[in-house]
């Protein structure tokens, strides 16, 4: 039986459990999107475009990952998966959550980007950056400090609508050992996430579903101290093409400018900052200070 999820602004039906994702009690009879459990063929009969675990077709989206399943995602509205023998579901919940609903999103004219989503007085604020930059550690540091946390590690935006919206998405934290341990929790309490030894689930609770006007994103990088630089032009621009989520898989799907477009559209109303600052725990806190004196200038206290 299906169950009721909402998330990146729409409805989902999924006979597959997505404990990541927001439930709805008595949801729709006809979600937006379907999720469900299927063969999956090992190729399309009608794809323009062919390579080693990728193909595409004008409506649909087929991607292969050996020893984790196949994924038929179609016309932004479907997604049909077909697991590897064995496959440990919270694997398959990684690539489905990932990859999957990313390529959807693509199909949607969305744009999905590799950032936390945390709301500020009302409006969205994006902390971009790769696997490693420390986006789940800061929004879980700043969900602590009472900053609700939207979304963690993808952030779904609206370029087309006025100011660019931003939707609340998934709910969990995927935490290394030493951030658990650095917010006070015990890692061996927690779930492991994704089958990683290293990196453990942790809900986080904000329950807003709707969405919020992005108004600052943040590009996080590594620094000897904590230092916040305005980024305009062709640098912003790359910084935000360079963090879409899969942008060669869009390139493929929309044509290589699809990622420019977007971010262009985005940055018309949106500012966008570098933020240096060490990883060492040991400066979490004053770096939180510092970020929080600059966010107050968002609003001009």
């Amino acid at each position: 039986m299906s169950i009721h999820y909402e998330a990146f602004g729409l409805s989902i039906g999924a006979d597959i459990e997505l404990p990541e994702l927001t439930p709805v009690n008595g949801g729709s009879a006809l979600p937006e999107v379907i999720v469900r459990l299927g063969p999956v063929p090992r190729s399309l009969a009608d794809a323009w475009h062919r390579e080693p675990w990728i193909e595409i077709s004008v409506t649909e989206f087929l991607h292969e990952v050996p020893g984790i399943g196949r994924f038929l995602v179609r016309d932004g509205s479907e997604i049909v998966v077909d697991p590897a023998p064995s496959v440990p579901e919270a694997d398959l919940r990684l690539h489905l959550l990932g990859t999957a609903f990313g390529i959807l999103f693509h199909q949607r004219g969305l744009c999905p980007i590799h950032a936390n989503l945390l709301l500020v007085k009302g409006s969205g604020v994006a902390f971009i950056g790769s696997s490693g930059a420390g986006k789940s550690t800061l929004a879980a540091f700043m969900s602590r400090r009472g900053y609700p946390v939207l979304s963690d590690d993808l952030c779904v935006i609206d370029p087309g609508s006025f100011p660019p919206k931003a939707w609340p998405g998934v709910r969990h934290f995927r935490l290394c050992r030493d951030t658990v341990e650095a917010i006070g929790l015990d890692p061996d309490a927690l779930v492991s996430a994704s089958g990683e030894r290293q990196k453990f689930q942790l809900a986080n609770e904000a329950s807003l579903r709707d969405p919020v006007p992005l108004r600052r994103l943040y590009v996080l990088a590594e620094g000897g101290k904590c230092r916040f630089e305005r980024l305009k032009g062709v640098e912003a621009v790359e910084a935000v093409a360079s963090n879409i989520y899969r942008p060669r898989l869009l390139g493929l799907m929309r044509g290589p400018q699809a990622c420019f477009r977007h971010a262009l559209a985005i940055l018309a109303r949106v500012e966008l900052y570098r933020f240096e600052r060490r990883l060492a725990f040991e400066d979490i806190e004053s770096n939180l200070v510092e970020l929080e004196d600059h966010l107050a200038g968002l609003f001009g206290e």
